[in-house]
């Protein structure tokens, strides 16, 4: 008879849910080291792209959250809130499936990208619908301001690598621009320009500072 060597780290003596558990944290715990070591390596890894650090942040910070207790659904929706992930239009949700997808297929655990209580209202209009996911989507402004831009037809949405930049025109006769994103940085600082006189002086300085920053 052949003997099947146990090559999970289980430690003796404890049942075979509680040894499983100690196993899944030692994958986390590997999985935090690694992203941690290089955050470009990491992002390569899990998607394909060093430039997509922002989905990694919200895959490192999920990670953290579980070690620490949180159940992996809440422990996935607060890592999203935190980096700015929440929210119901495509722009969100496509990337919220992809890092669904790492934590599923690397880390053995199992999330809904989907979140119910954020996803707007079904039946709208494309544009109606991403007006709604830009207004769920914290970006350091005054959001009654953003929604009268809204409203004025003055907004316009951007994707660029892992972030969003939503482009804002002025009222006065200058047609001078502002841009942000969605990448709130550890000292709770959200990227943006100054006003600038074109779209592209506004937008390049909002990438340059992401670029900067991953």
């Amino acid at each position: 008879m052949k003997l099947v060597k146990e090559n999970i780290e289980f430690e003796r003596g404890l049942e075979p849910a509680e040894a499983m558990g100690i196993g899944f944290r030692n994958i986390w715990e590997r999985g935090i080291k690694e992203i941690l070591a290089n955050m470009d390596v990491a992002s390569y890894k899990y998607f394909g792209d060093k430039d997509y650090s922002g989905m990694t942040r919200v895959l490192y910070y999920t990670l953290k959250k579980m070690l620490i207790g949180e159940n992996p659904q809440d422990a996935f929706y607060h890592a999203c809130l935190d980096q700015n992930f929440h929210g119901g239009s495509d722009y969100i949700e496509i990337p919220r499936k992809e890092i669904a997808k790492v934590l599923k297929d690397y880390f053995h655990v199992d999330v809904n990208p989907i979140f119910e209580s954020i996803e707007f209202e079904r039946g709208l209009e494309p544009k109606e619908a991403m007006d709604i996911g830009i207004m769920s989507i914290d970006w350091g402004l005054d959001m009654s301001w953003i929604k009268e831009k809204i409203d004025q037809k003055k907004i316009e949405l951007i994707r660029y690598k892992s972030y969003l930049i939503l482009l804002i025109e002025s009222n006065d006769n200058q047609n001078q621009f502002l841009a942000c994103s969605n990448l709130k940085t550890y000292s709770d600082y959200w990227i943006r320009s100054a006003w600038r006189k074109t779209k592209e002086e506004a937008l390049n300085g909002v990438k340059k500072q992401i670029d900067k920053h991953l």
